[in-house]
Formats: C-alpha cells, sequence, structure tokens
C-alpha cells in the first residue's frame, strides 16, 4: 500500500506509514459497485412484475391474433329452445293396464313414459313383435294415454305380419300423452311378446 503523503510502499496490512507515519487508506474495491448494480437489477425486476400483474387485473379489450371468441366457455351443448321442442329417445317402464274397445276389454303391457310428452306432434315408433301360434298380424293399433284413458290414436303397419318395424305416426291437433300401447287389430285368443320404444319425438 502507497503512503499518499510520502510515497513510500507499505505492507498491505498496516494502518500507518512505516516512514512518515501517515494515515494509510484502505484501497476501493469495485465491491461496492457491484453490489448497487444487483439491487437494482431486482428493483428493475420487480417493478415489471409488479406492471405485468396490475395489466393481468384490470384485463385487456385487445384480442390475440389467432384467437377464436366463443360463446360457450365448456364443451358441454347449450339446450335452446328448438331443442326442448325435440326428443331423441324417450324413457319408460313397462304397466300393466285395461284397454277397452267398444264392448270388449284387453289387458296387455303399455310404455309409460318417465315424463308427460306436453302437445307431442309426431313420434316414431318402434317395435319388434314375436307372435305365438303361428299367428300373423300386418295391422297394429297404436293407444295412447290421454289424460286417465287410453284413447286410439293411429294404425301402424307390421308388412311380414311378425318382427320388427318402425313408423312415424304424426298427431293433428298435437296431444299430451304419457303413455302408448300397441295392440293387434284382428280378433282372437292368441298372445305376442314385444320390445317397445319411441324415438325422435316433435313437441308443439
Amino acid at each position: 500500500m502507497i503512503c499518499p503523503k510520502c510515497g513510500h510502499t507499505n505492507d498491505d496490512g498496516n494502518l500507518y506509514c512505516g516512514r512518515c507515519g501517515g494515515k494509510l487508506r484502505k484501497k476501493q474495491g469495485n465491491g461496492g459497485l457491484k453490489v448497487i448494480i444487483v439491487v437494482l437489477c431486482i428493483i428493475i425486476a420487480m417493478q415489471a412484475i409488479r406492471l405485468t400483474e396490475n395489466k393481468s387485473a384490470s384485463g385487456s379489450s385487445e384480442v390475440p391474433e389467432n384467437t377464436v371468441l366463443k360463446e360457450e366457455a365448456s364443451g358441454t351443448p347449450v339446450t335452446t329452445q328448438a331443442d326442448s321442442k325435440h326428443l331423441d329417445y324417450v324413457d319408460g317402464d313397462w304397466e300393466s293396464v285395461t284397454l277397452r274397445d267398444g264392448s270388449s276389454t284387453l289387458t296387455v303391457y303399455a310404455l309409460a313414459f318417465t315424463q308427460e310428452l306436453t302437445r307431442c306432434k309426431k313420434m316414431t315408433v318402434n317395435m319388434d313383435v314375436t307372435m305365438n301360434a303361428n299367428t300373423q298380424c300386418k295391422d297394429w293399433q297404436v293407444w295412447g294415454r290421454v289424460g286417465s284413458q287410453f284413447v286410439k290414436l293411429d294404425r301402424i303397419s307390421l308388412p311380414n305380419g311378425n318382427g320388427a318395424t318402425t313408423q312415424t305416426v304424426t298427431f293433428n291437433p298435437p296431444v299430451t300423452l304419457d303413455a302408448i300401447a300397441v295392440t293387434p287389430t284382428i280378433p282372437g285368443g292368441y298372445s305376442w311378446s314385444m320390445s317397445l320404444y319411441v324415438t325422435d319425438v316433435v313437441l308443439d
């Protein structure tokens, strides 16, 4: 360490000059400058983060390029008024009922819907019939429970007299019903088994 007073070279650990006794000043390094630079960098980084957070919180009216705006954020389709007028499928359970046709009665199983069809305009009736005792019937009667009474609504053709068929039944004016039954139109003491379901219901 060089003495600023007399210029004598002293050891680095000396506090006073060995020649003149003057007080020696320690050599200033650049450590303080490094600390200042690091502190400034930290302050600048914190300010940048704060500005970004403020911008996100306030929201931006700008839409980034190639971003598609969607009215619905979720992938779940929204049921519109038009959709509520059309039912793809109607759930139901079998229920034993008694039908009265003139002076005769017939006890059969009807398909009772889990929900009432309000002002039904049309429906597709799907059935698969197995006739017993080698009987065949090509013409079948569709019954609907309107209020608490079963009434005749339409007829379904079963071309082979047995097996599966699908037919759209139209109601004019629309009816409100909660069950349907399908029975053969030919008289006799025979029996049959049937699978029956309703699809493509259109409500008024």
